[in-house]
């Protein structure tokens, strides 16, 4: 799947918007045994709703239920009796997992064939964000990147009229899952307005690897700052300035070809960058 433009599936039903991208058969099978897990589920919250006379359930927070409580401690979940003694939520979550990222070994095609970046900052520091998300396209890299997500960016100005404070947070959240979900790589952007963000830790975690040290989680960090004040970014990859960026970029592309034996998608990757994201300037140099 390609750096997604919402624009041109926005007329078709939410389930068909992917029937174009390019998934393997059985990460097809799963999206497809996804849609109707989700609809068995939400159709028996509502039957429990009317059951107890309750009015029937927000949609947005019976999808973060779901999305929390699924596979972790049923129990929590207010609508438990539809995990009770259920293990098909555990094994949607492993079908998700092998569906992301895969090999091509028996002649099934990878769900994705070219790594895409989760670029991770404060949001004070976007034109830096921008500079890096330019690096990266430049290389054949997809990314992900908050400031030119043009669904969050509705939700962020449109779209927050529409909903309630707890609404639009918990959209929030389900946006940012979805892009770490479907990224491989991780770029957390560290410089004095850093400190003190919620969200950066998370990303980084969620896309480092199970190993010691990581070389798909990495850390660019601000000639002001010197060194990072967090221990834990050091189980990955430091860089100081574009050339060690662009040096990563290089050689996690040479590995994911070694590794999954296809770069077929760089040449469109290269095409991502939209004219109206501008020239962003060049990282500040030490």
């Amino acid at each position: 799947m390609a750096s997604y433009n919402w624009k041109d599936y926005a007329g078709e039903d939410l389930w068909y918007r992917y029937e174009k991208a390019p998934l393997s058969r059985p990460a097809r099978d799963s999206m497809w045994q996804a849609k109707a897990l989700a609809a068995d589920y939400i159709g028996r919250a509502n039957e429990i709703t009317h059951e107890y006379g309750r009015e029937p359930p927000d949609q947005l927070e019976l999808a973060l239920d779901l999305l929390l409580h699924a596979r972790a401690d049923a129990e929590k979940s207010i609508f438990a009796e539809l995990f009770q003694g259920k293990q098909s939520f555990d094994g949607l979550v492993a079908l998700r997992r092998t569906a992301n990222w895969g090999s091509q070994n028996g002649g099934i095609a990878s769900a994705v064939v070219c790594p895409r970046l989760f670029i991770s900052h404060r949001q004070v520091d976007y034109p830096l964000a921008l500079r890096i998300a330019r690096l990266a396209i430049d290389e054949g890299i997809e990314i992900w990147l908050d400031v030119t997500d043009p669904t969050l960016t509705w939700l962020n100005t449109v779209g927050r009229k529409c909903f309630t404070r707890r609404q639009e947070q918990l959209l929030t959240a389900v946006i940012i899952e979805m892009a770490l979900l479907h990224s491989s790589h991780v770029i957390v952007i560290m410089t004095g307005n850093t400190i003190g963000s919620g969200w950066i830790g998370y990303e980084y975690d969620r896309i480092k690897d199970s190993s010691l040290y990581s070389l798909q989680a990495s850390c660019w960090i601000h000639p002001s700052l010197g060194a990072t004040p967090w221990e834990y970014l050091l189980l990955g990859v430091s860089t100081c300035d574009e050339n060690s960026i662009k040096r990563w970029f290089r050689d996690e592309l040479a590995a994911w070809s070694r590794k999954y034996g296809s770069t077929s998608c760089l040449g469109v990757a290269k095409s991502d960058w939209h004219q109206e994201w501008g020239d962003p300037p060049l990282l500040p140099k030490s």
